[in-house]
């Protein structure tokens, strides 16, 4: 596992922003999902760092990054990673978001094209505004804050809740993360992001409405899709529905057994599809 200690930091737009690079190759980038941090693709890394130069980033606000001062909407995450590939001089690379890091990975994909080689999206955010209880609870007025305090036994319950086999989510993962989240700061920080782009009916469709208007873009680049079909935090049914109403072509594999980690859940298996996907 990357331990916090083997990350590197760089300054973006003024904020001190974690990531680290391993391995050497064609440039591949891994976007985390929301309340995630770099270490969510620990079990991917050093397969993909046997070909690739591999690039894991906390987004702004997430992990151990600085939060911006103003909440951030899709297209601040777009040219957020648009500023940090030109900082660390990447002209294109292949990209993999999971849930919201798939939503920041579409796009940015829409908006600054030339960038991206081919696509991947595992369990992505972005089509559609189902939401689970877990994070819809979390934006009522001082429920949120109460249930963010939960002890390191609630948080794991309800960690181990979004995947299909509890026992994908080791101690030591989960001690990692909760770490990272059980200080005041990083909480309001989680609070003031989801409220800005969720509420107790799930996602707002003003959020996923640029990706959406602008799927257009998106016909010249290979992409393809992974999901979990037990996925309830960004329910299997009715995502994938609405991604296919959008990208109509592209091919997604669905993962039995799987809930909302299919990186973590399911590693083997996304490590090789992923894999094969790239060098095809």
């Amino acid at each position: 596992m990357i331990l916090p200690t083997t990350a590197q930091t760089c300054l973006i737009n003024g904020l001190t922003i974690r990531y680290a690079v391993i391995g050497q190759g064609p440039p591949l980038l891994l976007i985390h999902g929301f309340g995630a941090m770099l270490e969510y693709w620990y079990q991917n890394i050093e397969y993909f760092a046997q070909k690739y130069q591999v690039i894991v980033v906390d987004l702004p606000g997430f992990g151990y990054s600085d939060a911006p001062k103003s909440s951030p909407d899709l297209d601040y995450y777009s040219d957020f990673i648009k500023h940090f590939m030109d900082a660390l001089a990447l002209k294109t690379a292949d990209i993999v978001g999971h849930s919201l890091g798939g939503a920041v990975a579409l796009r940015f994909s829409e908006c600054h094209t030339a960038y991206v080689k081919k696509l991947i999206l595992l369990s992505s955010a972005g089509f559609a505004t189902q939401l689970g209880w877990s994070f819809r609870l979390l934006t009522l007025p001082i429920l949120g804050k109460i249930l963010l305090k939960a002890s390191r036994e609630q948080f794991a319950a309800v960690f181990r809740s979004h995947v299909y086999d509890p026992h994908c989510l080791t101690d030591e993962f989960i001690d990692l993360i909760y770490q990272a989240q059980n200080n005041q700061m990083a909480q309001e920080i989680f609070l003031a992001l989801l409220k800005r782009d969720a509420n107790i009916f799930g996602i707002k469709p003003r959020v996923i409405a640029p990706i959406a208007k602008d799927i257009k873009y998106l016909q010249d680049i290979n992409i393809l899709m992974l999901w979990g079909k037990q996925d309830h935090v960004l329910d299997y049914n009715i995502h994938t529905a609405a991604a296919k109403k959008l990208l109509a072509t592209v091919p997604l594999i669905s993962i039995d057994h799987c809930g909302h980690l299919p990186q973590l859940e399911h590693s083997t298996f996304v490590n090789k599809t992923i894999g094969e996907f790239l060098q095809c």
